[in-house]
């Protein structure tokens, strides 16, 4: 975790200080959906991200399908090397439609039944 967090002092333009309150959501590891509409409201609030994607597989997935859609920029570091049991006993997979008819998903407007 030390080489992350390191990266993303070296990646921050500015003043780096301590977090603030305002600036932290607390999201479940596997809702991409609820990522990328954070996301997106910040980049509104703020003009544009840069993503530094550390933490869970489907939050690095909103992400990145964020990036694309608002050319934001995103830096992950490459590790250096896997464990071979790296996925080991770890519960079941999800799956997630990322684009239908061309469309972004989680950008698709909702309708009610």
């Amino acid at each position: 975790m030390g080489r992350e967090w390191l990266t993303l002092r070296e990646t921050a333009i500015g003043n780096v200080g301590e977090p603030q309150r305002r600036n932290i959501e607390v999201i479940s590891a596997w809702d991409a959906e609820i990522v990328y509409k954070t996301l997106l409201k910040w980049n509104e609030e703020l003009g544009s991200l840069s993503l530094a994607p550390y933490g869970p597989k489907p939050h690095t997935l909103a992400m990145a399908l964020f990036a694309m859609a608002k050319d934001a920029g995103m830096y992950y570091t490459q590790p250096k090397s896997y464990n071979p049991d790296y996925s080991f006993g770890q519960g079941p997979a999800w799956a997630y439609v990322a684009k239908w008819e061309g469309v972004a998903c989680f950008e698709r407007p909702s309708r009610l039944v």
